[in-house]
């Protein structure tokens, strides 16, 4: 009972001894005595002349064992619509955004965490939801426009950057005018991310600078215009299964498609940038691990504290191990409360071969982060990363001192005039 070209269910009849031997028809009792039950996926190979065809540019085995704990920023700087708790601030700046991309990086940032999925147009986009809450209104127009409540694979891009979204950063005034006193040094990052970053500001006749920080940026545009010590944490968002069941048989999500999509952008444009996978579906990492061997394919997992899930694999923090080390991935992404709770969990699963990474709501308190550290998990996903970074007194991205920078004209986020890196650290602080 195929659910769709990839997936499915099959049954097979459990047969007795004596009726395996023997014609059916010959036999005087009923030959089934039971069934078996079972769920397939079919892999297609992912066939592209970019794809890493030798063992010399193949990181998917390879995590430096001497390397401090990566401090990954959730959606950039973290999220600006909803709080993780009520004690802390949302970010002044639009989450999944190519700013908020941009200043994660410069404030010490070593990689940051986004979710990517496809355009009715087949190309790759940064975004959390499957669905987009937004206006739509023509070129030029300066009204509210229509509401807009679509699917993202409903909208092709052109579509998706005609959308308004209402973004109020909590102090706009500061945040206009740091922007615009940094929009220099933004701009020569790179040629290519100079030249992407100024068609979009001279797309619009009116706001430019607003419509650059409320656009959904695309998964390419990333590569070109972010600086390239950050790493990428790319979670492939795809339909769970209770919440978004009618979306997981539509020819739009098919799996092979929607994978190999996603990964010809990535080879294409990525250069040497480090990279790693994850995704809450264990299908979607099987996937991304046999059909490549270059990159890190992590499991996300709730850990049991969500109850979206029916998997198995999904429920908790033993069976995603069980699953990660079954198949050979890098390691598992987890939601922290379980690790808080039992100080050596992290030693375990590592001593079984698999890098742990945390995320979660707790993580955005410093002494969650900091007691993470000391028990040797490799990473941690935190929405106030600025935030972080500061209180722990870290200046800049681990990756930065390792490239060749002779020569180079590095961009500089932070003022050289002193008043004005004081201001901007007191804005910081805010």
């Amino acid at each position: 009972r195929a659910r769709s070209p990839t997936r499915g269910y099959l049954t097979c009849p459990i047969l007795k001894v004596a009726a395996a031997a023997a014609p059916t028809a010959s036999l005087p009792f009923d030959p089934v005595f039971g069934e078996m039950f079972g769920h397939f996926t079919l892999a297609r190979a992912f066939c592209h002349p970019l794809c890493c065809t030798s063992l010399q540019r193949v990181y998917r085995r390879y995590w430096n064992p001497y390397q401090k704990t990566l401090d990954v920023g959730h959606r950039g700087l973290g999220k600006s619509h909803h709080k993780s708790r009520p004690e802390y601030r949302l970010s002044g700046i639009k989450e999944n955004s190519l700013m908020s991309f941009i200043v994660a990086g410069m404030l010490g940032a070593d990689f940051i965490e986004f979710d990517v999925l496809l355009t009715a147009d087949r190309t790759p986009v940064v975004y959390h939801d499957m669905e987009i809450e937004s206006s739509i209104q023509e070129e030029g127009d300066q009204s509210e426009g229509d509401p807009l409540v679509v699917g993202v694979h409903q909208l092709s891009l052109r579509q998706i950057e005609r959308c308004r979204f209402a973004f109020k950063p909590k102090h706009p005034c500061r945040f206009k005018q740091l922007v615009h006193r940094h929009m220099d040094a933004i701009l020569t990052y790179t040629e290519n991310g100079r030249r992407l970053l100024r068609e979009r500001l001279l797309r619009k006749k009116t706001p430019r600078l607003l419509r650059l920080l409320e656009s959904i940026p695309t998964l390419k545009s990333l590569f070109y215009c972010i600086p390239s010590w950050v790493g990428f944490n790319i979670e492939i968002k795809y339909p769970i299964e209770c919440k978004h069941s009618h979306l997981r048989g539509l020819r739009e999500y098919e799996l092979n498609a929607y994978i190999d999509r996603i990964l010809e952008c990535v080879f294409v444009h990525a250069g040497d940038r480090r990279i790693f996978f994850s995704c809450f579906d264990p299908d979607v990492c099987m996937l991304l691990h046999q059909k490549q061997p270059r990159y890190p394919v992590f499991f996300l997992t709730c850990a049991g504290t969500c109850t979206d899930f029916v998997d198995q694999r999904c429920l908790s923090i033993e069976q995603a191990c069980s699953f990660a080390k079954a198949e050979g991935l890098q390691g598992i992404v987890t939601e922290s409360t379980c690790i808080l709770e039992d100080p050596m969990l992290a030693s375990r699963i590592q001593r079984d071969g698999l890098i742990v990474i945390t995320w979660g709501d707790k993580n955005t308190e410093l002494d969650n982060v900091v007691r993470q550290k000391k028990m040797g998990v490799d990473g941690i996903i935190s929405d106030n990363i600025s935030d972080l970074t500061r209180m722990q007194g870290k200046s800049h991205n681990v990756f930065r001192d390792d490239l060749d920078l002779v020569g180079a004209t590095l961009p500089r986020l932070l003022p050289v005039d002193k008043r004005m890196a004081e201001d901007f650290n007191a804005f910081r602080a805010k």
